[in-house]
């Protein structure tokens, strides 16, 4: 053989009959550190994807569980509470649960009749003549009250 093309031999264990060559350990190097690499994103993937899920399920499960709270609190309305109840207690859940983040998690809200009970709560407030208890009243009313106004439109 000429020197040019004799492959270079190393001996990792002492003396033994046959000797491995220097490619040899650096592949193994290199294929143990794809393999761990692999591994590592996949458990990444994994942790990933079950977070994803129990996201998913925990907000079904309170998205669930604020409609029956919403439900019984818009059943017990008497048409005595102030425009900020309602803008709390009634209007925000009910955006909650219309919105498009939470209309994937089939929160029923057809058969629940929500969308009418909130329109109906709506309209008996715009139909009240003190305006404390308008709910219109805090778009068109003083300064505070759009400013007011504003601002939970905006949150």
């Amino acid at each position: 053989m000429s020197d040019g093309r004799k492959i270079s031999q190393v001996s990792l264990r002492g003396a033994i009959a046959r000797e491995i060559s220097r490619n040899a350990p650096l592949e193994k190097v290199v294929h143990e550190r794809q393999l761990r690499n692999f591994t590592r994103r996949a458990s990444a993937a994994a942790i990933f994807i079950q977070r994803v899920w129990r996201c998913f399920y925990v907000m079904k499960k309170v998205g669930k569980q604020l409609q029956e709270q919403w439900t019984a609190l818009a059943d017990s309305y008497d048409n005595q509470e102030t425009v900020d109840w309602i803008s709390s207690n009634l209007i925000r859940p009910f955006l909650f649960f219309t919105s498009s983040f939470t209309s994937h998690l089939n929160l029923n809200l057809a058969s629940e009749g929500c969308l009418s009970v909130c329109f109906r709560i709506l309209l008996q407030s715009i139909n009240t003549a003190d305006s404390g208890k308008n709910f219109c009243s805090q778009a068109v009313g003083t300064v505070e009250e759009r400013s007011r106004w504003f601002s939970k439109q905006k949150s």
